[in-house]
């Protein structure tokens, strides 16, 4: 082994105790990433029955309100308006919960990723 090669061995060395350390440290001051599986599991279970229930309850508002011509008052179109907009947000506000659940610390993350381009 030439003293190169050793070089190159004690640079790699001390690059993964550094970003082991790095790790460590980030992990101290903001936790763990994401979720363990145990908690991600149940929650997801959680919100997919809470978005089918809401998506399908609304529907039926919606339905109730545009099928029945006694039903159509300044009110009412006000709950149809309130029952479009819950159903917006329980089919896109998927995606939302995802970046919360799984990606805890959005920052932290955007800046792995930048040290990681560099």
């Amino acid at each position: 082994m030439n003293a190169l090669e050793a070089a190159a061995e004690a640079a790699e060395a001390t690059d993964a105790v550094t970003n082991l350390a790095l790790k460590a440290f980030i992990e101290s001051q903001l936790g763990v990433q994401t979720l363990p599986l145990p908690v991600v599991v149940p929650l997801t279970v959680l919100f997919v029955l809470i978005s089918i229930t809401g998506v399908f309850g609304n529907s039926m508002v919606c339905m109730v309100i545009a099928r029945h011509p006694g039903m159509n008052t300044a009110t009412n179109y006000y709950l149809f308006s309130l029952a479009l907009s819950d159903i917006t947000i329980l089919v896109f506000g998927k995606y939302l919960a995802k970046f919360t659940l799984l990606e805890i610390y959005k920052v932290a993350s955007q800046r792995d990723l930048a040290n990681d381009l560099v």
